[in-house]
C-alpha cells in the first residue's frame, strides 16, 4: 500500500469503517490491515525477543540483516528444527546441537565464542 492509501485506510478506521471494509477496499487481507493499523505485530514481536535472547551476537546479527522473525532467521541459517524449538535455544531453554552450532558458524562468519556467548543485551 501507498503512504496515501495507508492514510486513507486510517481515517477510513477513524471514520469508524471495519476492517474487513477498509481491506476490500484496497484488495488487501483484513489481517493486512489490522497489523498496519495497530501498528504490526511482527514488529513487537521482534522486540520482545530481545530481552529473551540469551546470545547477543546472534541477536545483534540477526537484526542487522533485516531478520524480523525467528523463522526467518532459522530458515536464513539452514536448520531443520521447528520453530519453537529454535526458540527455546534462543533464549537458553535448550541447547544447539554441535551440527547447528556449527551451522550457525558457518553462516554467521563468528567464531563458537563470539556466536554463543552469554550476556545481558
Amino acid at each position: 500500500m501507498t503512504r496515501e492509501q495507508k492514510i486513507e485506510a486510517f481515517t477510513m478506521r477513524l471514520d469508524g469503517m471495519s476492517y474487513q471494509v477498509i481491506a476490500d477496499k484496497f484488495n488487501v487481507s483484513k489481517q493486512c490491515i489490522q497489523q498496519m493499523l495497530i501498528g504490526g505485530t511482527r514488529r513487537n514481536q521482534f522486540r520482545k525477543w530481545e530481552s529473551e535472547f540469551v546470545y547477543p551476537n546472534l541477536y545483534k546479527y540477526m537484526n542487522s540483516n533485516g531478520f524480523r522473525t525467528l523463522k526467518k532467521f532459522q530458515e536464513h541459517l539452514g536448520l531443520d528444527i521447528t520453530p519453537s524449538y529454535f526458540g527455546k535455544r534462543c533464549k537458553g531453554e535448550l541447547s544447539f546441537s554441535i551440527e547447528e552450532a556449527q551451522k550457525i558458524i558457518e553462516v554467521t562468519g563468528m567464531s563458537f565464542e563470539e556466536a554463543f556467548k552469554k550476556e545481558d543485551l
